[in-house]
């Protein structure tokens, strides 16, 4: 068996390649932008036939979705992106960024639930890659260490 693992599996050998890192940087910053985009058509026609939407639920998924895959940069581009287009499309004066005074309290309150729900959310993505970190270090020394023993 040259060149395979002991499963006979070389799949996780490259885990590592360059492309596939690329790739999921790219994934990772273009998921803000879409799943947002994706928010402000959906609020949107919501509005239209039902004359109601769930305009921060939808934003606010759309951040915790970001910072899940992509961490907390990509979450707080999200959370950038939420609080633009919740100003621009949902609150008055409508398609402008000028602030009524009416709407800020709005305004604040959906920031500070994107912030938590953003700080949550890091927290959450911070603890998995440390775990997958440890599991993965764990595997590594058991694997040195079954290379050693010699049967007898």
């Amino acid at each position: 068996m040259s060149g395979l693992s002991h499963t006979g599996n070389r799949g996780l050998e490259h885990i590592g390649s360059p492309w596939r890192f690329g790739s999921a940087a790219i994934i990772r910053w273009v998921l803000p932008f879409v799943s947002v985009g994706s928010v402000v058509i959906l609020a949107r026609v919501l509005e239209h036939y039902w004359h109601s939407a769930p305009h921060a639920s939808l934003f606010l998924c759309a951040i915790m979705f970001s910072a899940w895959i992509g961490g907390i940069k990509p979450g707080s581009l999200a959370l950038a992106l939420s609080l633009l287009s919740f100003k621009y499309y949902f609150l008055a004066p409508v398609q402008s960024l000028a602030m009524e005074p009416i709407e800020l309290p709005r305004l604040v309150l959906f920031t500070l639930a994107a912030v938590f729900v953003l700080a949550i959310t890091g927290a959450q993505k911070r603890s998995e890659d440390k775990l997958r970190g440890t599991a993965s270090m764990a595997g590594s020394r058991r694997k040195r260490s079954c290379a050693r023993v010699r049967p007898i």
